[in-house]
């Protein structure tokens, strides 16, 4: 069952750090030795059958065109990085030993020519190039050391844009619910899936994200002194995941389908805590009313529940009329959902011609509200009717302020 507790903060998974919605013709990735990121795409490495086999590359090597996928350029460039860097040291080993050959042919030039000053400063010019040449052979070779040392525990190099970003943020979202954690109300740390096209933006990504920031907030209690049964409680209290059903939706158009969203959602259910829903083609953000479009609100909502969720459900639709609606998304949303008009009450489908619809039939451009409410009260949340969370006005009169 889902624990909710506190006011739930919502944080993207990654602040916009670029993902990798078809890895296998551009992927992003980052280098952790020189703490950069790349961009790699298919065409960029050509071998030969011979090489690719000998590489174990040939699954990502195409006959046709003898090119490599983006994922077999990372695994390339893993292996290409230690040997470059081996290659490295030995050229060092080569300029040093020239070094000393030159120089002491200078120096016995100088000597038969009787400069003896001029010896000096050679000497001074040898230490201090024999001297660059060792700190450039110390640096390359802690770099291929620390490539050995990752490589034993199994570790890459170039990893994908989305591992990376994991790390970082699994530390991130550590950090942030130990603030939390010190306040009077501990808020929730939910974070939330965003579309395809940034780092860690599938959900079960997400989910993943919140399994170690969770691992490593715990940890971070115990040193505190909590008790691990304690520290993993909070963690599961304090940290889980916003499920974004419009942005899971625009995966669709990277030919994933209903059953692949169903099976996500399964994978992320145990994690969330707060959920958007909205609507779009799957095609982009477009945060339609609810029932615009074809994102899986009602199937996502189905499931999460068969979990056990009961945390907030918010509907993130604005006004529509940017694509030719007549009348605010909330209210569009809350009609196709079949919401009550208020706890207990009819729904808003079943509302027409009542009190609550007069003005409601979704044809003002002004927004549903009943004209004479709008005279009274104005437009926005605070001003609807009393009976669905209105506003009374402060003036004795009843009538608006100015």
């Amino acid at each position: 069952k889902t624990h909710v507790s506190g006011i739930p903060i919502v944080v993207h998974a990654s602040g916009g750090t670029p993902g990798n919605p078809i890895p296998q013709e551009e992927q992003i990735v980052f280098d952790k030795l020189t703490n950069e990121p790349a961009v790699l795409k298919k065409g960029m490495v050509f071998l030969t059958k011979e090489d690719a086999n000998r590489l174990g590359l040939e699954k990502y090597w195409d006959p046709k065109t003898n090119q490599l996928n983006a994922e077999g350029i990372r695994k390339y460039w893993n292996t290409k990085i230690e040997n470059n860097l081996k290659a490295e040291v030995a050229n060092i080993e080569h300029e040093k030993r020239v070094l000393e050959a030159d120089s002491k042919t200078s120096m016995a030039r100088l000597a038969s020519e009787g400069k003896p000053e001029e010896i000096i400063r050679e000497q001074e010019r040898y230490k201090e190039w024999l001297k660059a040449l060792e700190e450039k052979e110390r640096e390359t070779e802690l770099q291929l050391k620390k490539i050995q040392e990752m490589r034993k525990k199994g570790q890459d190099v170039v990893v994908p844009i989305s591992k990376a970003s994991m790390e970082k943020a699994a530390e991130t979202i550590r950090d942030v619910a130990l603030h939390s954690f010190a306040k009077p109300s501990k808020p929730m740390i939910v974070i939330e899936n965003l579309p395809p096209g940034y780092a860690i933006s599938k959900p079960q990504d997400t989910a993943e994200l919140v399994k170690k920031a969770r691992e490593k907030f715990a940890e971070a209690l115990m040193k505190k002194g909590l008790d691990r049964s304690s520290a993993r409680t909070w963690a599961e209290k304090m940290i889980g995941m916003t499920f974004d059903v419009g942005h899971m939706n625009i995966w669709r158009k990277y030919g994933y389908s209903e059953k692949d969203f169903e099976k996500w959602t399964r994978e992320a259910a145990p994690y969330v805590k707060h959920v958007h829903i909205t609507d779009n083609w799957g095609d982009a953000d477009s945060h339609l009313p609810v029932g615009w479009g074809n994102t899986p609100n009602e199937q996502a909502l189905k499931i999460l529940r068969e979990y056990g969720f009961h945390g907030k459900l918010v509907a993130e639709t604005p006004n529509p009329s940017v694509w030719g609606g007549e009348s605010y998304g909330i209210a569009q949303s809350l009609y196709n959902m079949g919401a009550p008009i208020i706890p207990g009450g009819p729904g808003w489908e079943e509302a027409a011609g009542s009190y609550f619809m007069t003005g409601y039939q979704f044809q003002s451009p002004q927004g549903p509200y009943p004209g004479s409410h709008v005279e009274m009260y104005g437009l926005g949340f605070s001003g609807l009717p009393f009976p669905i969370g209105g506003k009374k006005s402060t003036k004795f009169s009843q009538t608006p302020m100015s």
